[in-house]
């Protein structure tokens, strides 16, 4: 059958069994108006026009920062890569914003890593310690009066609340002549900003770029400065920065405090402030001198690293939370004040290892906010955040898009966290598909929220192949006066649970393909079908006692594997392999399912297709939609086209493009 006629034979099906018009399914599966097209590549220039790929902008900074349209696209270059965070604009129903790829190779590479190969990235402290070298700055001072030379221009108190403080150029007593800037503290106040000396005249920043600030300090009382922004200088004193290194304690004796900022827009009126108000100690007298605020270079540690990934992703890092704790060879440790990270290694890393990438922990994408955007053939690596993560999102479409050694930074004291793709607190019309996913500290794919009266819904996960993620799909709402209805996993390969890089660094190892938490929002209509769930370290399906909404679960038409050990945990209860039937009976759900091998092609180098012999073909819902040349949809991320050969696998296998419900509601 020809491209176009089997295209629309396919449509007449969908048409017929999914009820749904094709205005719907065409403004899915092609969301895009016409719009401005835009070029990204290594070799580009900002100050290009960025209309042709003669003329493409360089960086993702430029991209995060020109207004774009509906219907607009941004397309990376094939073979590329950057270090840069993504922030994405959004579309409208007139027409989603695009980033997608062009040329020729590889999926462009979008790490959220740092890269330290360089022997002079390495500092030896002794014991087999090292540690990352500070960063170097760039260009000029941009503080006014840095080390109070002329007397306090440049720098003003404010004080309220309460706080009283005495200011002056103190001429007697500084770290480097002619004077320092000296606060008596008679009362604090209660809130940070009753004391704040900050300063004025305007300072120029650049959006994605970093700024280290350091200063010499020393306080008759010691205390810890909690409290020190980049921000606008005047009203509404916006924060101009997306996050800022440690928490400088301020001793008896003069020492040097380092700050690193990211800047999060272009200005001119930028101001640095130091929040003091309930920290500053009451009698006390606080000096600070030797003030320096620079550009620095790019390969700036500046958050918590929540992975290594050594020699190309053959070996992985193992996060210590002490630095007493490093005694081992690859053990590192993030020293948050002050912005470095140490690993234990028995020469410079640099030559042990062939490859060191520090992932950082941010999201690669941070979509917060963010609707009607189009991710396509991107590949994601490297970050200890989510891959593509945030809040309040809709109309969000991920294809084909590759993300991998993902997940491990710091969440809050000793627990970490990292999904490949999350859709937290409320969350409607996003879909993910035939994207593969690989080595991910939690969940390859997510939707969870603890925000009170959220709703998820309308979101489809299909023909995704994930393996080496502790979750696969990780699902779980609170409180009760939030709901989920209308989520869609179907038609997902999902591989060895567990057997990622984290699973042995984690507190709480379990490997589960289907984790369901705690659940108390109202859930309805939650289908899992068509997939194949095989091995796993825990078990492929965990359920907690605690979950509101049975009811809505709707499990049928899934392959089940599982050797060795419970298969299924089920509100406490595990069912092995050979207990599947009681399972069934039990819980009611998986009715139509099974317990057999998938027969892959060739697991051993991440092949998932299925062999012609595979007990997945024309097993699954026979209400599903289905390729008009089959009899019955098959179970899993592919489908099986025996009419054209493949001297490989023996007959054509491609993405099974349909899901019960790829075209939302109104």
């Amino acid at each position: 059958m020809k491209m176009v006629e089997k295209m629309f034979s396919r449509i007449s099906f969908l048409s017929k069994f999914l009820k749904i018009g094709l205005f719907l399914y065409f403004m899915l599966t092609f969301p895009q108006a016409f719009g401005a097209t835009y070029f990204i590549s290594n070799i580009g220039n900002d100050n290009n026009s960025g209309i042709s790929p003669n003329n493409a902008w360089q960086t993702i900074a430029k991209v995060n920062a020109v207004r774009l349209s509906p219907g607009d696209s941004v397309l990376f270059k094939r073979g590329d890569i950057w270090r840069e965070q993504l922030i994405p604009q959004s579309g409208s129903s007139k027409g989603y914003i695009l980033y997608g790829a062009y040329g020729d190779g590889d999926k462009p590479l979008l790490l959220g890593s740092v890269e330290k190969n360089g022997p002079e990235d390495w500092g030896y402290e002794g014991n087999n310690i090292w540690s990352t070298t500070e960063a170097k700055t760039i260009g000029s001072e941009l503080l006014v009066n840095p080390s109070f030379d002329r007397n306090r221009e440049g720098w003003k108190l404010w004080v309220e609340g309460g706080a009283t403080v005495i200011a002056d150029w103190d001429t007697t007593d500084y770290d480097f002549p002619p004077a320092s800037y000296r606060l008596n503290c008679m009362s604090n106040g209660s809130a940070p900003h009753h004391i704040q000396l900050y300063t004025f005249g305007g300072i120029s920043i650049n959006y994605g770029k970093i700024y280290k600030l350091t200063f010499r300090a020393k306080c008759t009382k010691p205390f810890a400065m909690a409290g020190i922004g980049l921000m606008k200088e005047f009203f509404p004193w916006s924060d101009y920065s997306v996050g800022k290194t440690g928490e400088p304690t301020v001793t008896t004796r003069w020492a040097t405090n380092t700050v690193y900022f990211r800047a999060a827009v272009t200005a001119t009126d930028a101001r640095i402030t130091f929040y003091l108000g309930g920290l500053l100690p009451e009698g006390s007298i606080f000096l600070i001198d030797t003030i320096s605020l620079q550009e620095c270079e790019d390969a700036v540690i500046d958050c918590d690293v929540g992975n290594i990934i050594f020699n190309n992703e053959q070996l992985g890092g193992v996060k210590v939370w002490n630095r007493e704790d490093l005694d081992t060879q690859g053990e590192f440790w993030y020293d948050e004040n002050n912005a470095l990270l140490k690993i234990y290694s028995i020469d410079n890393p640099a030559f042990y290892y062939s490859d060191i990438e520090c992932a950082l922990t941010r999201h690669i994408i941070d979509e917060s906010g963010k609707s009607y955007v189009l991710y396509e053939n991107l590949s994601l690596k490297y970050g200890a955040a989510h891959g593509i993560g945030g809040n309040r999102t809709h109309h969000i479409i991920v294809r084909d898009c590759d993300l991998s050694y993902l997940g491990g930074g710091k969440q809050y004291d000793i627990v970490r966290y990292g999904n490949g793709i999350e859709f937290w607190a409320n969350a409607h019309h996003n879909l993910v598909e035939r994207c593969r996913l690989w080595e991910i500290y939690d969940a390859a794919l997510t939707n969870q929220n603890h925000d009170a009266h959220v709703r998820q819904h309308n979101i489809i996960y299909q023909n995704n192949v994930i393996w080496n993620c502790e979750y696969s799909f990780e699902y779980w709402n609170r409180p009760g006066s939030s709901t989920t209805d209308s989520i869609f996993f179907v038609n997902n390969t999902c591989v060895n649970a567990g057997g990622g890089w984290g699973h042995k660094q984690r507190p709480d190892p379990s490997g589960r393909h289907l984790c369901f938490w705690e659940n108390s929002a109202y859930l309805t209509n939650m289908h899992l079908k068509n997939n194949i769930f095989y091995e796993s370290t825990g078990n492929c399906f965990y359920l907690s006692s605690i979950f509101n909404g049975l009811e809505g679960l709707k499990l049928d038409y899934n392959c089940w594997y599982q050797k060795n050990g419970a298969l299924i945990n089920f509100q406490g209860t595990p069912y092995s392999m050979i207990q599947f039937s009681t399972y069934q009976q039990t819980t009611g759900l998986d009715h139509n399912s099974k317990t057999d091998n998938p027969l892959f092609v060739n697991p051993n180098v991440y092949d998932f297709h299925v062999t012609e012999n595979s007990p997945c073909l024309n097993a699954g819902d026979p209400d599903s939609p289905l390729d008009p040349d089959s009899t019955r949809a098959d179970i899993g991320a592919y489908y099986f086209d025996l009419s054209q050969t493949d001297v490989d696998v023996g007959a054509k296998q491609i993405p099974n493009e349909f899901c019960l419900y790829q075209n939302y509601p109104n």
